[in-house]
């Protein structure tokens, strides 16, 4: 049964150019994926879903860092998590290209708790 999932952004500059939105997606499933990550360790996270069925993609480490990364299916170049990462339709995650898991590790010198929402159709 399809549910719809809202999500929004902003950002605003101490100057004044500011840009927001907020978009309703319907999805046919949403998980949530939450889990602790010690220094020095890494986690293979398999998403429930194939990079075709996700709509939705957003990964938000508990305390961003340079030190907080991930991979493609654990190889080729660490993508930091130095900020919440959102990617907001079909076309945005297909940027990630084809995979089967993504690979976070945490360079960190404290422990650090990741959240991932994935939004997917299972029909696509």
């Amino acid at each position: 049964m399809p549910q719809t999932v809202t999500y929004s952004g902003s950002a605003v500059a101490d100057t004044g150019p500011a840009i927001s939105f907020s978009r309703v997606v319907p999805l046919e499933g949403v998980n949530l994926i939450n889990f602790a990550l010690d220094p020095t360790k890494s986690a293979k996270v398999d998403l429930g879903s194939t990079p075709a069925q996700l709509q939705l993609l957003v990964i938000k480490p508990s305390a961003p860092s340079d030190n907080i990364t991930f991979t493609i299916d654990g190889k080729g170049t660490a993508l930091k998590l130095d900020q919440p990462l959102m990617l907001g339709s079909a076309s945005a995650v297909s940027l990630l290209g084809t995979f089967t898991f993504l690979q976070i590790t945490n360079g960190d010198k404290d422990p650090v708790t990741i959240d991932i929402l994935v939004g997917r159709d299972p029909t696509s």
